[in-house]
């Protein structure tokens, strides 16, 4: 009965990420997402785990109930009631995978759903869409409704991290055959946010393994020649600068001070500083989960973790959330689960770090995945430090 409910809670959990990448925002998705999480739950009252209340269960719930209770100061009740159902739906799924992870196994599971999803995403893409990309003036995805080139390209990152992981495991070269077909569609997706979350992860979980300054020095180095030359590739190669070069110009561009950078920075830089003058005026507490859409007049999110968070639920809010973070690099480093030759969690932690970075332009809190990466970051410290490690 076990081995039967852990497989029914696969498949669920595999329909759910499929329709997650496939049908983002769609009521199949939505359902898809609540079946998967009464089957986890399921499984975890089938199988009797032994639940533990630490930090992540904690955290979650302290968020949940303070952002509940934002929706009584709420400037537009209905939208934060919306906002809030929404973030509870993502935090039971976190805390439900959480529970279930007990064993490097099941974690390896998960990403082979991660590496299927993608490779799913890619496919179709080119159904629907052709290969009009490949005129080299259209991102992947842009002329797709209900898609988001850079939503596109942060899955496609993520699934592609997983595939060098069971890669690296497995030497199975079904996982190589995957990379290969999805790196082209981040890259033609056009997302800086793609490149950045790649590239960080794999260079912090190179350098990060250094025994001593001399070994560090070589892979510094390495990896800065790497970048070299695919910088100059993205801004010599017209085709590649018509795609994603002149969007990494006008960013960097922006921050140097300039006017010349392209509209689609200059419209998210706007919203930015929207989300900053709206959190100010309500600097503590906020005017409510998810009020931003509705107070800046966008009719979108604010492209900023921070201030959509801020506008929300004040620098309390901020401050809640940025919390979990705290915790997964105390269990990391401070309690002594962290090691150092250990990729996964190299890769796991760098996701984290990317995402840090990647918030001051990107609305974590309102993706589905990131809780999924979130709890496998907890379960797997966890996992690493326990009995639990070698479990199947």
């Amino acid at each position: 009965m076990k081995i039967n409910i852990r497989v029914a809670s696969n498949i669920f959990l595999g329909v759910f990420l499929l329709t997650t990448f496939l049908m983002p925002n769609t009521l199949i998705n939505g359902v898809a997402k609540l079946l998967c999480i009464m089957v986890l739950f399921f499984e975890i009252y089938v199988c009797r785990y032994d639940i533990k209340i630490g930090f992540y269960t904690i955290w979650a719930c302290i968020l949940s109930i303070y952002s509940f209770s934002s929706i009584f100061w709420a400037y537009n009740i209905f939208d934060s009631i919306m906002g809030w159902q929404a973030l509870f739906k993502n935090l039971l799924l976190g805390m439900s995978l959480f529970a279930i992870i007990k064993s490097k196994n099941r974690l390896r599971n998960i990403m082979q759903i991660f590496v299927l999803a993608g490779v799913s995403l890619v496919f179709a893409l080119l159904f629907i869409n052709g290969f009009d990309f490949i005129s080299y003036t259209t991102r992947l995805g842009t002329n797709v409704e209900g898609y988001n080139a850079n939503d596109i390209a942060l899955k496609l990152t993520l699934a592609v991290l997983f595939a060098y992981l069971l890669l690296k495991e497995t030497r199975n070269k079904v996982y190589l055959i995957s990379i290969l077909i999805m790196m082209p569609a981040i890259v033609f997706s056009g997302s800086r946010k793609g490149l950045f979350l790649l590239f960080t992860v794999l260079i912090f979980s190179s350098v990060y393994t250094s025994n001593n300054i001399k070994q560090l020095g070589i892979k510094i180095l390495r990896w800065f020649i790497v970048l070299v030359i695919i910088f100059w590739g993205l801004f010599e190669i017209e085709p590649l600068y018509n795609i994603i070069g002149y969007r990494l110009e006008g960013l960097f561009n922006y921050f140097m001070g300039s006017e010349l950078y392209d509209a689609s920075t200059r419209e998210r830089m706007e919203m930015i500083e929207i989300g900053r003058a709206l959190m100010y005026e309500k600097f503590v507490f906020g005017y409510g989960i998810n009020n931003y859409t509705y107070l800046s007049g966008k009719g979108t999110y604010a492209h900023n973790n921070y201030f959509e968070i801020g506008t929300g639920m004040g620098i309390v809010g901020i401050i809640v959330w940025y919390i979990q973070y705290i915790g997964v690099f105390k269990n990391a480093f401070i309690e002594k689960k962290y090691k150092q030759s250990d990729i996964v969690q190299n890769v796991l932690l760098g996701i984290l770090l990317a995402f840090i970075i990647m918030d001051y332009g990107l609305v974590s809190y309102l993706q589905e995945y990131f809780y999924v990466i979130v709890s496998m970051i907890f379960a797997y410290l966890e996992a690493s430090s326990g009995k639990e490690n070698n479990k199947v």
